[in-house]
């Protein structure tokens, strides 16, 4: 059992979070019954596997949701089923993506849902979606049910409706928001949703580089492993009639759909700086798509910001240290974090109101102007 539960414990990354989670499943299920004496701490950190400052930390939070009681010279038991919580509220907050991905949303977004429960004294759990659907929905519903969550932040979007978390989600009944979605997300599952004007930010981003003289624009938009096309809202023949609209050089030969690849994108700019007009700015699909030009520019000796200007999309934080600094449109992932706990936290003036469907919020974003599309032409 001992080596099972550190097996378990050790999952996760974050071992305070996890030990509290573990303990707090445990008395949940009914594993650990009310008036359950815990083992006294060095025992119980051995049999975890953790230290036992990680430990205290997690019988803090046990004590303070009001899972726990802990006596001075008696030990730690769990709780009376009657004993009411002490904490705020408890939210949960369910992932695709293992925070580590650089290229994914919720490696930003996810840090400040954290911090902004903490400031508020909000409980958080913070569970893999992979493993959610691994259950039966039954036995998920009643285990969450049980918890009693105040609240769910879902990570994701281009939700079908018929997903097994939204299934579970939707039966529990609680407040649900998605806070980096699509429009369609609010339809399709009946949650509160936020996601960025992803067009007009965009149109900022197409229009800063027009204002600093660049009609020769090239638009590398996102190609994904189902060939699926992408262009922050744009469709492809209305994204070439807004660049004639805005006097922007509308050959379809400046504008590619390209997978995220160094060799391929290399073999696509040699190609294009090869035409009679070559481009003299290239608006990237996303500062990751940025860092991938930079470097096939700098291996054909294309120099940044004299030769060509290049502008990024969504706020990487190591954008301002590549060389040169690179412009682009910040999302604000970190606002996006606490505006999401902020609405979930008030969501007694939105869920469950007749008549009305949960909100759908836009969020905030900004030019960024750096060095990279300094220099202006003509």
């Amino acid at each position: 059992m001992t080596q099972n539960m550190t097996e378990q414990v050790n999952t996760i990354a974050n071992k305070k979070d996890n030990v509290f989670s573990f303990l707090k499943s445990r008395i949940v299920s009914g594993e650990y019954i009310p008036g359950y004496k815990f083992p006294s701490e060095p025992e119980l950190s051995k049999e975890l596997g953790v230290g036992r400052i990680t430990l205290r930390a997690a019988l803090d939070r046990l004590e303070k949701t009001g899972f726990v009681v802990r006596s001075p010279g008696k030990g730690t038991f769990v709780a009376s089923e009657k004993q009411e919580k002490k904490g705020l509220k408890n939210f949960l907050a369910l992932t695709y993506n293992p925070m580590g991905d650089i290229q994914h949303p919720t490696t930003y977004i996810m840090p400040s849902i954290i911090k902004t429960c903490a400031a508020n004294d909000i409980d958080i759990d913070i569970l893999s979606i992979s493993f959610l659907r691994s259950l039966s929905e039954k036995h998920a519903f009643t285990v969450l049910d049980k918890i009693g969550y105040d609240g769910v932040i879902l990570d994701g979007s281009f939700f079908l409706g018929t997903e097994k978390e939204v299934k579970i989600l939707k039966a529990l009944n609680k407040p649900v928001l998605i806070p980096h979605s699509k429009l369609e997300d609010n339809i399709t599952t009946g949650f509160a949703t936020m996601n960025t004007d992803y067009k007009q930010a965009w149109t900022e981003a197409l229009r800063h580089i027009a204002e600093q003289g660049h009609k020769n624009i090239l638009t590398l938009g996102a190609l994904s492993n189902e060939n699926k096309l992408s262009l922050r809202g744009f469709e492809e023949k209305e994204y070439l009639d807004f660049l004639a609209f805005e006097g922007i050089n509308p050959d379809p030969g400046l504008l590619h759909f390209t997978p995220y690849n160094y060799t391929g994108l290399t073999k696509l700019l040699s190609e294009v700086f090869k035409l009679p007009q070559p481009p003299t700015a290239i608006l990237c699909f996303s500062d990751f798509y940025a860092m991938n030009v930079y470097d096939s520019l700098n291996s054909l000796s294309i120099k940044i910001p004299e030769d060509v200007a290049v502008m990024g999309y969504c706020g990487y934080p190591g954008a301002h240290m590549m060389s040169p600094p690179l412009s682009t449109v910040d999302c604000e992932y970190a606002e996006i974090g606490k505006m999401a706990v902020e609405i979930l936290n008030n969501s007694a003036e939105w869920f469950n109101k007749a008549g009305e469907r949960p909100p759908h919020i836009i969020s905030p974003h900004k030019l960024v102007v750096r060095e990279s599309t300094r220099n202006k032409i003509g």
